[in-house]
């Protein structure tokens, strides 16, 4: 169970960190494609060393506008075939005409809606996967234990790991609560129909598995029997079901270890 949920910290953790970098470009071509206006601007300088960009300019309602982008994609020429001095179509947003790209948008949303859906998930799960698979070793390795320090050693090592786990989970629960909002507040559902069904889904999968492993949790948690008089050690109907270092029943304490026998 904490190999999950390390796992899914880390790859929510990732995506989120690289996420937040690639959205607001993937934001800035999906407005162009989808609310972007038409107009014609010109090549007004030429920058080989920088990855082959060009400058332009272009006007809307008499205001002067540039920007600067790779041609040879979007129905453009390539660089060698553009000259300073060519005339260009322009795709801008009409709610922010500062934000521009020439030729047709379509095919640079297309690359940065992979990559934001497509390839940063597939690597945020492979370095989740490979956090987790590094704690479960290490884990593996620290609970190794002498028998004869406790008899109820093990049984106490478990209750911390499942406590732990559920504490961990109830956090997770409530920071993914945050999701929608801050969906909501960037304004991704206001895409085009494709793109909100990708991200209804990712919701429905992130927060309805991690809602599953908090309750699997919550259960394991309340039916864990206390190794000495056997009854649920963290609950009790009178007590309620705050998972505290002592039994609920017979008052056994995990600090104070019952000495080997």
């Amino acid at each position: 169970m904490k190999t999950i949920a390390i796992f899914l910290v880390v790859a929510i953790a990732v995506y989120v960190f690289f996420g937040c970098v690639t959205y607001p470009q993937w934001k800035d071509y999906e407005r162009l494609v989808h609310a972007g206006s038409k107009t014609r601007g010109r090549v007004i300088a030429k920058e080989r060393e920088n990855h082959q960009n060009v400058r332009y300019e272009y006007s809307v309602e008499s205001k002067i506008y540039s920007g600067r982008s790779r041609v040879g994609v979007g129905g453009l020429p390539p660089f060698s075939q553009v000259m300073i001095g060519d005339e260009i179509p322009i795709t801008y947003w009409p709610g922010r005409p500062s934000v521009s790209l020439p030729g047709d948008p379509a095919e640079v949303f297309s690359s940065w809606s992979t990559v934001l859906f497509g390839v940063l998930p597939f690597f945020s799960l492979i370095a989740g996967g490979s956090v987790a698979l590094q704690s479960h070793r290490l884990s593996s390795k620290r609970t190794k234990m002498n028998p004869q320090e406790n008899i109820f050693s093990a049984q106490w090592a478990e209750y911390r790991r499942l406590r732990k786990t559920y504490w961990k989970m109830l956090l997770y629960c409530f920071l993914l609560i945050l999701i929608p909002i801050g969906i909501g507040r960037l304004g991704l559902l206001k895409c085009g129909l494709h793109i909100n069904l990708s991200i209804l889904i990712c919701i429905v999968v992130i927060i309805g598995g991690s809602l599953f492993f908090y309750l699997r949790a919550w259960f394991r948690l309340l039916r864990w029997p206390c190794p000495r008089c056997r009854k649920p050690f963290a609950f009790s109907w009178f007590k309620g079901g705050w998972p505290t270092n002592t039994c609920k029943h017979c008052g056994i304490d995990i600090e104070r270890p019952v000495p080997g026998m």
